[in-house]
């Protein structure tokens, strides 16, 4: 828990911290590293913070500390090798290498420098980790289910319409305390207008006797992608800024940001309270589908017919249909905007967002793909905006 507490205070000194280099790039963990603490340079292994205390007690002081990179969302700190947990490492000569750069293994993003993609993001999930909600089963259902309290804590649903007639419609991921990932296309609606409200943190939309603690905002700037394109639906994403920052709760916490387009066997979800047949009705209850990235040409074979928009992009978009033989299903037009997302259960479950819903043919249909816009393609301009301070 304390560990826990000293990681929620890290984010301003991991972004000031210096980035360490050998001399073909960034140094990984176990690489041995050279700390440049102003008291003088010392030999250091490049290792979790959570196994440094010299680490953890430089930054609660709010000192200088020597970053190799992120092993997912861990930073991995240059610590000195007598300062370990366990202090049994022998201590060896740095080690200058002739060989090619080593590649990171999944889930790591390595750090060249605070302008390197998803650095910001991964930082700023330090923030945010969770401790998983008392009396909550994380036990994955196929097909849509409810979904359970705080299950999905920064899912947003964004209003249109009036003060007195609000209308509940596209989907949203809260990123920041302040700022709401969507899509571009849910900034207008036709008959509605602009997008004007964000409601977080709630169940059931038609009840107040839900386990939801829902917290309302008004959307003081809508911040579509500057390459969006109506037409063709690519770079289909946006950023929704709130009138004030929102207090984290069990029900209402930021969700992290995917940064590596590695995704093989991974179990995703989509969420939303969109329609739950084609031409249905939407669901006032929260709905999670589980779902799986489907290869790209599967994916064109199906949009091969949609002219422009059916020349789906690997890059930045990605096809997901569902992980169910028996029952077929996936996300429906109420849900988009809404987060593809994956869970990593480490200390408790933290969610990390894949993808923006885009576009489908007709929801809950066979051979039916979902096509969501890929995040991890767009974190610098994301974090220009959420995570520029």
């Amino acid at each position: 828990m304390v560990f826990l507490l000293l990681l929620m205070s890290w984010l301003p000194i991991l972004i000031l911290c210096s980035i360490i280099y050998s001399n073909h790039g960034a140094l990984y963990e176990d690489d041995n590293c050279r700390n440049t603490n102003p008291k003088g340079a010392t030999r250091g292994k490049c290792m979790s913070a959570y196994n440094c205390p010299w680490a953890l007690e430089q930054i609660q002081q709010r000192h200088h500390v020597d970053f190799c990179c992120f092993n997912g969302k861990i930073p991995v700190i240059c610590c000195p090798l007598n300062n370990t947990i366990t202090g049994n490492e022998v201590p060896r000569e740095p080690i200058i290498s002739t060989e090619s750069p080593k590649i990171p293994a999944s889930g790591l993003t390595s750090m060249k420098g605070n302008s390197n993609p998803g650095s910001k993001s991964a930082a700023k999930c330090l923030e945010y980790y969770p401790q998983p909600p008392p009396g909550i089963s994380f036990t994955a259902a196929v097909g849509g289910k409810e979904s359970l309290a705080a299950e999905f804590p920064h899912m947003a649903i964004l209003g249109y319409g009036t003060d007195d007639d609000k209308q509940w419609k596209c989907g949203g991921s809260l990123i920041s305390k302040q700022h709401v990932l969507t899509a571009a296309h849910c900034l207008y609606s036709r008959d509605l207008g602009d997008v004007k409200y964000v409601r977080l943190g709630d169940l059931n939309l038609n009840i107040d006797t839900d386990d939801a603690e829902p917290q309302d905002f008004i959307v003081t700037q809508a911040i579509a992608h500057p390459d969006y394109e109506s037409r063709l639906i690519k770079n289909d994403i946006a950023i929704l800024v709130l009138d004030r920052p929102v207090k984290v709760t069990t029900y209402v916490k930021p969700a992290c940001l995917q940064t590596t387009k590695n995704l093989e066997d991974t179990v995703i979800t989509a969420t939303g309270w969109g329609l739950t047949e084609f031409a249905g009705t939407p669901s006032s209850h929260l709905i999670k589908v589980y779902l799986r990235i489907i290869e790209v040409n599967k994916c064109r074979q199906q949009y091969m017919r949609n002219g422009p928009s059916g020349n789906i992009q690997d890059d930045i978009q990605v096809c997901a249909e569902s992980s169910s033989s028996e029952k077929i299903m996936d996300t429906c037009e109420g849900d988009s905007g809404g987060p593809l997302q994956h869970a990593i259960y480490k200390n408790g479950r933290h969610y990390f967002i894949i993808g923006v819903t885009s576009f489908g043919k007709a929801c809950g249909v066979t051979r039916s793909a979902g096509v969501y816009t890929r995040v991890s393609s767009y974190l610098p301009w994301i974090e220009s905006i959420a995570f520029k301070d």
